[in-house]
């Protein structure tokens, strides 16, 4: 009896093991539905309130969710592989600046400034004219890090509208600071043409 007693005791004890590996100790985590093929949903229960569920469309498909290995970096986005046997992926959002004005509003101090979300660095920079004007020479822009005192590869923007100048951008930022567009060299003070310019940068 001794024995029989015992096989049923580690018995008893093997659903509640497997629950609580799935998320629970069975009071906050409740799965309704019953199988694989059967419709139904996964309710994660809060501690004290509240109820997440995760469940799939009435024609729901055929795919499979793929985990990353590791958590990823704050501000970054978990991305599709298609749902194959390829593991999702993280993502860093992308950083823009965008400014549109007359040449004399571009100055040598910084516009558009924004507070570094992340630390990273800048990837593209493009400039073009949207209107024309009496200067027959462009600005130099360049991408700058404000707090760091760093400023980017600059481009030279032409007075022919829709005509992009462009360059491939390295400069890092670290978290919380400045960065910007300014101008660092012209050869004209009138205040047209108007340009359209924007840079990219990535985190990290």
């Amino acid at each position: 009896m001794r024995k029989v007693f015992i096989i049923l005791t580690v018995l008893a004890l093997v659903p509640k093991l497997a629950f609580a590996q799935f998320g629970g100790s069975g009071a906050g985590c409740n799965g309704t539905g019953t199988g694989t093929a059967t419709a139904g949903q996964i309710s994660l229960n809060g501690s004290t309130s509240g109820t997440i569920s995760v469940l799939p469309q009435a024609a729901a498909g055929t795919y499979n969710f793929n985990m990353p290995i590791t958590a990823g970096t704050a501000g970054q986005a978990l991305t599709s592989q298609g749902g194959s046997s390829t593991a999702m992926t993280w993502t860093p959002f992308p950083v823009v600046l965008g400014w549109d004005g007359a040449l004399g509003g571009l100055t040598a101090s910084a516009v558009a400034p924004v507070t570094a979300p992340c630390t990273g660095h800048f990837t593209q920079l493009v400039c073009t004219a949207t209107l024309t004007g009496a200067c027959t020479t462009g600005p130099t822009v360049n991408v700058v890090d404000v707090t760091g005192s760093t400023s980017g590869t600059g481009v030279s923007p032409t007075t022919t509208v829709a005509t992009l100048a462009s360059s491939a951008e390295t400069l890092t930022f670290a978290s919380g600071d400045t960065i910007a567009l300014k101008q660092t060299a012209t050869t004209s003070t009138c205040t047209a043409p108007t340009y359209h310019c924007s840079a990219t940068a990535t985190c990290p």
